[in-house]
C-alpha cells in the first residue's frame, strides 16, 4: 500500500483502533521478516528510478506528512458497532488458529512454508472487531471439545475398524478421513 492508502487506514480506525504503530526498518537493511510479520500493513513509498530508495528521515517524513494531509481532510469518523480487533486479540487469534490446524494436521509446524503467513494477510485484510475475533476463536475452541484425543495412528486405526464394520467413513488415500453422504 501506498503512504496515502496507509494514512486512509490510520484515520479511519482513528482513536477506536487504541494504539496505533507505524514502524520503520533500520536504514541499512529494513525490518527482518519476523519484524514484518508483526505488522497488519506494510507500506511501499514511491521512488524515482533516479533516486530509488529513500533514507529513513525521508521515509518517515513522507508517511507522516500522507497521515497529517489525510487528518486535515477527513473529519468524518469510522462507524462500527463494534471495537477493531486489537494487536493482542489478533497475536492470540493467530496462535489459536496455528495450533488448532496444527491440531487437525492442516499445519505441519515443522514444515511451515506460506500456510500462516497467507492466513495472516488474509485475515488482516478483512479488519475483523473484537467480537468477530471473539467468534472464531469460540469455534476453534468448541471444536477442541468435539475432536477425539487419540494420537493419529490409533485414530487411523479405529476409523479402519469404523469403515471395515460398514459405517459411513471412507479413507482417504493420505489417511485422511472425510464422511460420505
Amino acid at each position: 500500500m501506498t503512504p496515502k492508502e496507509a494514512a486512509i487506514k490510520i484515520t479511519e480506525h482513528g482513536a477506536a483502533a487504541g494504539d496505533i504503530a507505524i514502524v520503520f526498518g533500520r536504514e541499512s537493511k529494513g525490518l527482518k521478516n519476523e519484524e514484518l510479520q508483526q505488522c497488519q500493513y506494510h507500506v511501499n513509498i514511491p521512488t524515482s528510478d533516479a533516486y530509488s530508495s529513500l533514507n529513513l528521515a525521508m521515509a518517515v517524513r513522507s508517511s507522516v506528512m500522507s497521515c497529517f494531509a489525510r487528518s486535515q481532510a477527513c473529519s468524518e469518523e469510522r462507524i462500527w458497532d463494534q471495537l477493531p480487533a486489537t494487536n493482542t486479540d489478533l497475536e492470540h487469534f493467530f496462535a489459536h488458529l496455528e495450533g488448532t490446524l496444527a491440531e487437525v494436521g492442516f499445519h505441519d509446524p515443522d514444515n511451515p512454508r506460506q500456510l500462516l503467513t497467507r492466513l495472516r494477510r488474509l485475515f488482516l485484510r478483512i479488519e475483523p472487531d473484537q467480537m468477530e475475533i471473539s467468534i472464531l476463536r469460540g469455534f476453534f475452541k468448541g471444536g477442541e471439545t468435539i475432536r477425539p484425543k487419540a494420537n493419529p495412528s490409533v485414530l487411523n486405526t479405529r476409523l479402519k475398524r469404523l469403515v471395515i464394520s460398514g459405517a459411513c467413513i471412507k479413507l482417504c488415500s493420505v489417511g485422511t478421513f472425510v464422511w460420505a453422504s
